[in-house]
């Protein structure tokens, strides 16, 4: 197992040679690591919103495109060169839900189409993702790109873009100031299980899917409305704010 921190660029081609050393190629990346993100954009720092981009968007682009970031590192000790000189290898990329619809406060997403009680804890309803979600919708584009000119190499991209999965990641997900959330998200907990969800993505893989949203029915609705219908989407968004934000206030 190589380890190896995902923000830093000397690490990253370090262990792309490593690995390339090692087995010789990489049939299939995944991009899977992340961090989640709860604050407000006005209490946010851009110090916490150029974190939270390192390591959801330009790590994943880095590992992915490795040569460009060393000049001495040889074309065969290169992950998509490598894959390229090939003609052969799939890249994937674990992107979310938000990759495809902005979410200015967390229980927006799910209630979007459809009216709840107030029984939430307010610590929940009350944050917003957007730097998750802006850091998502930047993973998508570059990846949807990548697709396109990777098609005549005959290498493949996948975009897996998955709802709640019950795991530690709004535990361990960064506030507004940089510190620890430290709390399980009642949505969190009743996330699919990561064992089915890695399922799913395998079977996604083995069919070379290249777009696949793996959620529940409303937020998969969602981005049908957010296509078909951005007005009403809006409109339904910045009221699901305005109630979330007076009942902070409150």
């Amino acid at each position: 197992m190589v380890t190896f921190d995902l923000t830093d660029p000397g690490a990253i081609v370090a262990a792309a040679a490593e690995i390339l050393q090692c087995f010789g190629c990489v049939d299939i990346l995944v991009n899977n690591a992340g961090i989640s993100y709860r604050g407000t954009v006005m209490d946010t720092t851009v110090d916490v919103d150029k974190r939270v981009m390192e390591t959801n968007y330009f790590g994943p682009v880095a590992l992915t495109k490795v040569e460009y970031l060393s000049k001495p590192l040889p074309l065969s000790s290169a992950l998509l060169p490598s894959m390229i000189k090939r003609r052969q290898g799939h890249i994937v990329a674990i992107s979310s839900i938000q990759g495809k619809i902005s979410i200015p406060f967390r229980s927006a997403c799910q209630h979007i189409l459809a009216e709840n009680s107030q029984s939430e804890s307010s610590r929940e309803t009350q944050l917003s993702e957007y730097s998750n979600a802006a850091s998502k919708h930047a993973t998508q584009a570059f990846f949807d790109c990548l697709r396109a000119e990777m098609e005549q190499y005959e290498i493949e991209v996948t975009v897996i873009s998955p709802g709640y999965i019950h795991t530690n990641l709004s535990i361990n997900a960064i506030t507004a100031d940089g510190s620890r959330y430290g709390v399980m998200d009642k949505t969190t907990a009743q996330g699919r299980s990561p064992v089915e969800v890695a399922q799913d993505i395998l079977a996604a893989v083995g069919k070379k899917k290249k777009d696949v949203i793996l959620a529940d029915v409303l937020p998969s609705l969602a981005i049908y409305l957010r296509t078909l219908a951005p007005g009403l989407f809006f409109s339904l968004m910045a009221s699901r704010a305005r109630k979330e934000q007076k009942s902070k206030n409150i």
